[in-house]
């Protein structure tokens, strides 16, 4: 395997390298099984499903929904950006995810001005 060194900005990083995902399992504490994790997201689906419909058919406090949604949100989110494998929906065939996209030092110092525009379109409107 030949590596290749990255460069950003005239700093030499060092090659990528592949994470075994045992290794990132017992360091993070998450499941390595794609089974248990799909199925985690599946029912976790479901039960968005149902706190979306629920209301119709049975009261619940708005806050305690709101709550639950936006939090079932996040773990759906955070299980489906997990590093590992995915299914090609062409071929059917098992295949690495592509590598996670990094934030440069450009785009964290775009943030505040960003946010800038938008609070003050906000108020302005």
């Amino acid at each position: 395997v030949r590596h290749r060194s990255r460069s950003n900005n005239g700093l030499s990083l060092p090659p990528r390298t592949n994470l075994d995902r045992s290794n990132m399992a017992g360091a993070t504490g998450l499941s390595t099984n794609t089974a248990n994790a799909s199925r985690a997201v599946t029912i976790a689906a479901a039960f968005l499903a149902v706190l979306t419909f629920l209301p119709f058919v049975y009261t619940i406090p708005y806050y305690v929904n709101m709550i639950l949604q936006a939090s079932t949100i996040v773990f759906i989110g955070s299980h489906l950006s997990v590093p590992g494998t995915q299914v090609n929906q062409e071929t059917g065939e098992q295949e690495e995810k592509p590598p996670l996209e990094q934030m440069t030092r450009k785009d964290v110092m775009q943030f505040p001005l960003y946010g800038s525009c938008a609070l003050f379109g906000l108020y302005a409107v």
